[in-house]
């Protein structure tokens, strides 16, 4: 505390884990314990713990990639968009994705809107 105001200090680090999509919950499952999970919106992915944390609290937001199975003579990155991270469920062991085609369709709008009010 300095000068009658409260500071605090954040920390971010880089986590890296992977994994395949799950197969999308039943409806039951959907009904019980995913709110407002949408096939046609997200996906799912397992959390591990990636070496760093037993749960993924902090990702929200962050992107996920899918790297193609494609091989070269020489490795090279070949990374894809496929979506940002949004919730973890079942205890931290799944990840909420929102689907790469669902935010690109929102930025459209979004900068859309913003050139069409100026």
């Amino acid at each position: 505390m300095s000068a009658g105001r409260d500071e605090a200090d954040l920390a971010v680090w880089p986590t890296t884990f992977g994994g395949p999509v799950l197969p999308f919950p039943s409806e039951a499952e959907v009904k019980f314990h995913y709110d407002d999970l949408d096939s046609t919106n997200h996906y799912l992915i397992p959390y591990d713990g990636a070496g760093v944390s037993k749960h993924p609290g902090g990702i929200s937001g962050a992107a996920v990639w899918w790297e193609s199975d494609e091989k070269h003579l020489i490795w090279r990155p070949n990374f894809r968009f496929a979506g940002t991270c949004t919730h973890c469920h079942r205890i931290g062991t799944r990840v909420r994705v929102v689907k790469a085609s669902v935010v690109r369709r929102f930025l459209v709008e979004l900068f859309e809107d913003a050139r069409q009010s100026v």
